[in-house]
């Protein structure tokens, strides 16, 4: 069958598209690369005439050997800042970026929201110093995001929510401030929060009980104060409550006791009144409610 003029023109237009996305990543990768201060040479295949396939280079995974998937750029004492980062976002396959346990200074630049495919998204050990951009919230196939160890400020977007796909949010040792989103609901993947030596202040919002998926919970060392809520029983893939050095009040509630899957309970350091709900049981692997310890028989 002869193929028609248009369609033929329209099939070899598609194909140019698609090799100059190809070709151009090189450019994007050392565009990306350029603000980059690689002080131990771990780069040195980047650009490299004798490696033509940035497939090839340091960091750099690739599906099929061609199309970029993956830039793992970890523990390289890497120095620089993010500036040229959105480059990467031109690369219409990368699931995963991950710069962390460097020295990369500067902002987070809220245009990596334009990695629209991003699964991970890893900047944590750092120096980096701003807010976590409100436009993160449009990254819709975000699974992992990590942010901790840097100086990241102001409060977490009451947008997180719209990040449905997201499995984990690690924002610890930060100084994040204000009140945990209660659009946080909406999160039904969410197995792990770890917010923990922040400056988040007010109660732990009931709408943390409806992400159903919610396995490790630590929000230990901020200002959050007021009772547990009773509804975090609805948690019941939970294993890690750490909640410890927080203002929380009241009682513990017995409800807790409906989550069987708890291995760690670390309250202490609150200012929780009453005694240890018989609810609890003893089937816990550490206990921590006070200022003392109890480990029971295993």
């Amino acid at each position: 069958m002869t193929m028609r003029p248009t369609l033929y023109f329209l099939v070899c237009f598609s194909l140019f598209v698609v090799r100059g996305q190809e070709v151009n990543q090189t450019e994007l990768l050392l565009e990306f690369k350029a603000e980059l201060i690689d002080t131990d040479n771990h780069l040195w295949n980047w650009g490299n005439s004798t490696y033509p396939n940035p497939c090839n280079w340091n960091g750099i995974a690739c599906a099929n050997n061609s199309d970029v998937i993956s830039v793992t750029l970890h523990d390289l004492n890497l120095q620089g800042n993010l500036s040229t980062a959105p480059a990467l976002c031109h690369l219409p396959l990368l699931t995963i970026f991950n710069i962390s346990k460097n020295s990369i200074s500067g902002p987070v630049p809220a245009d990596l929201a334009n990695c629209t495919g991003l699964e991970v998204l890893d900047l944590s050990t750092n120096r980096l110093h701003s807010t976590i951009p409100i436009d993160f919230c449009g990254l819709n196939s975000l699974k992992k995001l990590f942010l901790s160890e840097n100086y990241l400020f102001d409060e977490i977007p009451q947008c997180i929510g719209n990040l449905t796909s997201l499995e984990e949010l690690v924002i610890y040792s930060n100084n994040l401030t204000g009140l945990i989103p209660p659009s946080i609901r909406m999160l039904k993947e969410l197995r792990i929060i770890r917010a923990g030596l922040n400056d988040l202040s007010g109660p732990i919002p009931v709408q943390i009980s409806e992400c159903y998926s919610l396995e490790i919970l630590g929000l230990a060392q901020n200002r959050l104060e007021g009772n547990l809520p009773p509804e975090i029983e609805w948690l019941k893939n939970l294993t890690t409550l750490i909640l410890w050095q927080n203002k929380l009040a009241g009682e513990i509630p017995a409800e807790i006791g409906n989550c069987t899957n708890l291995e760690m309970i670390a309250l202490n350091d609150n200012g929780f009144t009453g005694g240890v709900p018989k609810e609890l049981g003893t089937n816990w692997m550490e206990l921590f409610l006070h200022n003392w310890e109890i480990v029971p028989a295993q």
